[in-house]
């Protein structure tokens, strides 16, 4: 992905970010790697759950869980997270054509 792109789903994020502070959003690659992230919008929980390591690994484990549920059925899924929180993933895909 260029950084051009880059640049511009960071400004959309940061967008969607101001309008529903509670929330955070993220982008990942099909590797689940993450490419551009709302985390310094992230709620004030999560924040304090992140600033354990044990805790935050396990946000990790189901953050990836959650993506490969997602990518796999290439659907949104909606799931509680370790610490009950309710999260969303939607894939985002491009479509090649053949």
């Amino acid at each position: 992905m260029s950084n051009e792109s880059m640049l511009t789903i960071q400004e959309i994020l940061d967008s969607i970010s101001h309008l529903y502070p509670n929330l955070s959003f993220k982008f990942c690659t099909s590797s689940y790697e993450w490419i551009v992230d709302s985390v310094s919008f992230n709620t004030p929980f999560c924040t304090l759950v992140h600033s354990n390591r044990k805790l935050s690994a396990k946000c990790s484990v189901c953050d990836h869980r959650g993506m490969e549920i997602a990518m796999s059925s290439l659907r949104p899924l909606c799931y509680k997270c370790h610490m009950g929180i309710t999260e969303f993933v939607f894939p985002v895909v491009k479509m090649i054509k053949a």
